[in-house]
């Protein structure tokens, strides 16, 4: 007994030296590292934007970029089959293909709408975009798709040739997939970069952006990612990171001017001064927040979906796919309950625009309140910003308006005086010991690095040694209890991720099925329809490796080489 006793008292004391020595570490600077990747490289292509017209015709239509073999090794070829895959595009080929052994329509009216038309016409008369780089992306993301696409150098299709760089462009342009799971939104010309340089704030935070990142790596799973946040589209498939973590201390944190990033609501005011700035700053930091994060209410009601249906407890299982809307079920209180995901997600909108209007609300009060104190500041700081030009209005230069300073502060001007007054003000009392963070608080520098693959010329060999491309961004972490309770982004918006999204597992037998009942008249149709073709054909089409010759067998070049 007194051995059972000694036994857990001394296994009780290594716990808690355990758990002290692993503190004393973090507190003491500690560094650390994570990192993930996925088993099988994803694909990499063209995203067939619409101005290239490249499947359906065009100066590079039928080049074999996509073929490693030079011709010389390939017999059983017959001179017609080869001039076909260089001079008819890759488009014309598969319709072909498809009419002679599935007699199915062609898809070349719709790829000609959808590829050829000039790009200011493309951007009011198609409504799918297929092919665009978030297709590339989610086929790429799809583990089955992604291996079908590299399995074979190309195939032969009765007197039509398709190369493993056009099977992936073909994937590229017709695999579809279930509705994604979005964190953060794409940014537009109108998107305020501006705002999210002062508060470290955006609509993907840092928080966000790593959790899922890593959760999906470690899943094995893919994930999209718009590396950046231009307006540009540039959509990509990430399948690694690594990220290194670098405790920091208060003061190096105020020393590269990064004070508009630290958590308000752990800071402690030693005055009366200091304890009521900070409150100001907090009520600030807390509006911004929310204005950065609800620009999209639909966006964010996406969101909220996901993760109201991907609940641990609720177990939801799609039970039916409509023309328009999917429908779930779960057990709840020994209750069967279906619930469309339309309603679901128009009640979270309905949810985020109230939300919204009480911010808005908050805000008016909040300069109401501060009114003074503002433009106090503005007179103090904004040496050539004019303070009278921005709060006063034209028709009378004597007195502040407070509808106009609403009115600017409402076009993100509030983050341009929080950024101001947090480096400016709260960094002297930081630095005169007026202000302190709370000593349950540690900050970690965050340093990630994303792999992903990068956009070939079109009907390119897979290459898993080339097209490689990497982006890095850095971020704040504050730790409460080993938990990370606020992040904020170091990266410039411009280049910050935009958008962060993953896909479920493509049912392929549901879009295949589904392309072979449905009227083909329907555009939405007519691809799955081209989907399953192209599944149909790698089915039952020969693999170009039965028609290369073993190297001891090769003669010299042949004469297409001179010619093409």
């Amino acid at each position: 007994m007194k051995n059972r006793v000694f036994c857990n008292f001394y296994l009780a004391m290594l716990v808690t030296l355990q758990f002290l020595w692993s503190n004393s570490l973090f507190a003491q600077n500690q560094n650390w590292t994570e990192s993930a990747q996925i088993d099988d490289l994803p694909y990499s292509s063209s995203f067939l934007p619409v101005i290239s017209s490249q499947l359906s015709g065009g100066l590079f239509a039928g080049r074999p970029w996509g073929i490693k073999q030079p011709f010389e090794t390939w017999y059983r070829l017959s001179p017609q089959v080869i001039w076909r895959s260089q001079t008819t595009p890759l488009i014309e080929r598969f319709d072909k293909a498809t009419s002679t052994f599935y007699q199915s329509p062609p898809i070349l009216p719709l790829i000609k709408k959808h590829y050829s038309a000039p790009f200011y016409t493309a951007l009011w008369q198609t409504p799918l975009w297929q092919g665009f780089c978030h297709r590339r992306t989610a086929a790429s993301m799809d583990k089955i798709i992604n291996r079908m696409a590299k399995a074979q150098q190309g195939l032969v299709c009765g007197d039509e040739l398709f190369s493993q760089g056009e099977i992936k462009e073909l994937f590229t342009a017709f695999t579809p997939y279930d509705q994604p799971s979005y964190r953060g939104q794409v940014s537009t010309k109108d998107t305020s970069f501006k705002l999210r340089n002062q508060t470290g704030f955006d609509d993907l935070s840092p928080l966000t952006f790593h959790q899922n990142l890593f959760k999906r790596l470690r899943n094995n799973q893919a994930v999209g990612l718009e590396v950046d946040a231009s307006a540009a589209i540039d959509n990509q498939t990430v399948y690694g990171a690594d990220s290194q973590f670098h405790s920091i201390d208060l003061k190096k944190v105020v020393d590269k001017k990064q004070t508009h990033l630290l958590p308000m609501k752990f800071l402690i005011g030693e005055t009366k001064s200091a304890f009521e700035l900070i409150q100001k700053l907090l009520q600030m930091q807390e509006i911004l927040e929310i204005q950065a994060a609800q620009w999209r209410p639909e966006i964010k009601s996406a969101e909220k979906w996901d993760q109201w249906i991907h609940a641990p407890h609720r177990h939801a299982v799609l039970i039916k796919r409509g023309e328009q809307d999917y429908f779930y079920q779960y057990t709840e209180s020994d209750r069967t309950i279906t619930v469309s995901r339309s309603e679901i997600k128009k009640a979270f909108q309905k949810q985020i625009e109230s939300e919204i209007q009480k911010n808005n609300e908050k805000l008016m009060q909040f300069v109401k309140e501060n009114t003074k104190w503002l433009i106090d500041t503005a007179k103090t700081y904004l040496h050539l910003y004019r303070p009278q030009s921005f709060f006063q209005t034209r028709s009378d230069k004597s007195h502040y308006d407070l509808s106009d300073l609403y009115r600017k502060l409402d076009q993100y001007e509030l983050g341009f005086f929080f950024h101001l007054i947090a480096n400016n003000n709260l960094s002297r009392l930081i630095q005169k010991g007026e202000v302190r963070l709370n000593d349950k608080v540690r900050l970690v520098n965050v340093k990630t690095r994303v792999y992903h693959r990068k956009d070939t010329p079109f009907n390119t060999t897979e290459d898993e040694e080339g097209y490689l491309g990497s982006h890095t961004y850095n971020y704040l972490f504050a730790y409460y209890k080993n938990s990370v309770v606020h992040s904020g982004w170091q990266t410039r918006a411009q280049q910050r991720p935009d958008l962060l999204w993953w896909i479920a597992p493509i049912d392929i037998d549901y879009f295949r099925q589904l392309g072979r009942i449905s009227d083909q008249e329907s555009q939405t149709a007519s691809y799955y329809g081209a989907f399953d073709n192209l599944m149909r054909l790698i089915e039952d089409c020969e693999p170009l490796e039965d028609y290369l010759l073993p190297p001891h067998f090769r003669s010299s070049p042949s004469p297409f080489d001179s010619t093409y």
